[in-house]
């Protein structure tokens, strides 16, 4: 298996007969990278399972769809640059669900925008603490951006460690909505509005807000598009009812729109950038 395996459906029965189908390629080779697209998650996490370009994999996923795909072959993630590699077997994905694994290069800290180090479990900056260093290329600005006081580097991704030192992404810091002061983490809303019956893609992002700087806004690509006004409202309170009944209301969209498709790469990777821009332009800001 050369290729990223894109396993595409409507319901969660076909990820899963897509992945038996796949499963006994997988555990003949090397571990592989693997996108699942589709079925209760369908915004797919592109490259290995273990959370590739920094996005993670959502508690969603169904662990025999997991199962299927990794096991006795293991899941490996490695930070873009190479300043953290983590690792994670079946076994430890059920024991830690959402986790991408444990650092198995060097050491992670997670710290505060102060660079100050959290305790366990907090969500914060992902610093890699390791021999590998890298620089942005005719960037030195960006480079320094990455250091931390202490010598070590950062991807720019969100995350927290578990007691056992197990890694789970968060978000990436760029997508971060800052609301009256609040800092706001769009995958927690993604995460809970992807698991809707009616919703096939979900993003959600910051927008302007007079008031509060930034509010946050979902674009849904709903299984059936509404037609009227009134379905489009119907639906749209109906998803926001749905992600305040699990997670705190500020987290969630005040607003939902509704989309075809939304962009992405044929690996599954959401272009969620392309959606923010149409937004801040149309409210004459940048970013």
């Amino acid at each position: 298996l050369a290729d990223p395996v894109a396993v595409e459906g409507e319901a969660v029965a076909q990820v899963h007969r897509a992945a038996r189908e796949v499963a006994g390629d997988v555990v003949d080779h090397e571990p592989v990278a693997v996108a699942l697209v589709g079925g209760v998650d369908e915004r797919a996490r592109e490259g290995e399972l273990g959370g590739g370009g920094g996005e993670p994999l959502a508690d969603a996923v169904p662990a025999l769809v997991l199962l299927t795909v990794i096991v006795d072959a293991g899941v490996v993630g490695e930070g873009g640059e190479g300043n953290c590699f983590v690792y994670c077997d079946s076994e430890a994905w059920l024991a830690h669900p959402g986790t991408v694994g444990q650092n198995l290069l060097g050491t992670l800290h997670i710290c505060d925008d102060d660079g100050v180090e959290l305790p366990t479990g907090e969500p914060g900056t992902i610093w890699a603490e390791s021999a590998a260093t890298f620089e942005y290329h005719n960037d030195p600005e960006k480079t320094a951006a990455s250091r931390h006081a202490e010598g070590w580097s950062t991807l720019g991704d969100v995350g927290r460690l578990d007691a056992d030192g197990f890694l789970y992404l968060t978000d990436r810091k760029a997508y971060m909505i800052i609301s009256g002061g609040v800092n706001i983490y769009p995958q927690e809303a993604e995460n809970i509005l992807v698991t809707h019956d009616k919703v096939i893609d979900v993003a959600v992002f910051g927008v302007p807000n007079e008031d509060f700087g930034e509010e946050v806004k979902a674009v849904v690509q709903p299984r059936v598009m509404p037609t009227t006004d009134e379905e489009r409202a119907q639906l749209a309170s109906e998803l926001i009812q749905f992600c305040k009944s699990q997670i705190a209301d500020v987290k969630c969209p005040r607003s939902i729109d509704f989309r075809d498709e939304l962009p992405r790469h044929p690996t599954g990777k959401l272009y969620k950038r392309l959606l923010k821009d149409e937004y801040w332009l149309q409210a004459g800001r940048k970013i």
